[in-house]
């Protein structure tokens, strides 16, 4: 497994569209639930390679979103809960929703999140991250829009690393990083 850098969490080449022949097949690997989950009419699988073709995003990225928000992927039963803030978007580190509730919303918000953010990105810029006790130096796209989605490294060092574990882009990375451990050689 790769080394974790929290200036660099994925390279900007990961972050865009790329081939998504495999996913369903994977997702069905993956989740059984989800598998078969129908979003807004089609599959869900559907619903977020349709997203992330539209704001030409990884649909890896998405998919380790919903993981790394609410355990979607994984989670063998999930509640209305996890599915409505599937992707954390519009969600504030207390849990309270703005107002954007429904896996169909989650989807494309956070599609439309990310891609927001990595288009304004212009780095390398210090950004303030984990409850603005740190300062980091933001080497890409990626990473400046993986922050402004979710502020928080999530390492041992991070100060809420005792309430909630690892957390935040270090889990990200790491799903991704153990999903698809190509990505990452």
């Amino acid at each position: 497994m790769a080394d974790f850098n929290a200036l660099e969490v994925i390279d900007d080449k990961l972050f865009v569209y790329s081939n998504t022949s495999n996913f369903k097949d994977w997702l069905a690997n993956k989740s059984l639930v989800l598998s078969t989950t129908v979003v807004d009419g089609v599959s869900f699988i559907d619903k977020l390679l349709v997203s992330a073709f539209q704001n030409n995003l990884n649909p890896k990225l998405l998919l380790a979103t919903c993981q790394r928000e609410q355990s979607l992927i994984t989670t063998k039963a999930p509640t209305p809960k996890q599915l409505n803030r599937a992707f954390g978007a519009g969600c504030t580190d207390s849990g309270d929703l703005t107002g954007i509730t429904g896996l169909a919303k989650q989807i494309d918000l956070s599609a439309a999140t990310y891609k927001k953010w990595f288009t304004a990105a212009k780095v390398p810029v210090i950004m303030s991250v984990d409850d603005a006790t740190k300062k980091i130096d933001i080497q890409n796209a990626a990473t400046y829009a993986l922050y402004k989605y979710c502020p928080h490294i999530g390492t041992r060092l991070s100060p809420q690393f005792k309430k909630y574990g690892f957390y935040g882009n270090f889990v990200l990375w790491q799903i991704w990083n153990t999903w698809w451990p190509e990505d990452f050689a």
